[in-house]
């Protein structure tokens, strides 16, 4: 995957990002960091500095998973 794909598929997530996504992403954490992601403004670079690094694991590979 090249970079402009991964940063379309990180803007496309950043704009359809909802619980039901968080949950799938991040299993029982998701309807927490659901709050933590509309807390940071709904900004999807900021929610992702504030992981920990298991994870931005899934965030990053939930992002890799998105057919563009």
């Amino acid at each position: 995957m090249n970079y402009n794909s991964f940063v379309d598929r990180l803007i496309a997530l950043q704009l359809t990002f909802d619980l039901e996504k968080s949950i799938q992403v991040f299993g029982e954490l998701g309807e927490h960091l659901f709050e933590k992601f509309n807390k940071n403004e709904r900004n999807i670079l900021n929610f992702y500095t504030r992981l920990d690094a298991g994870n931005k694991e899934k965030l990053v590979e939930f992002i890799t998973s998105i057919v563009s």
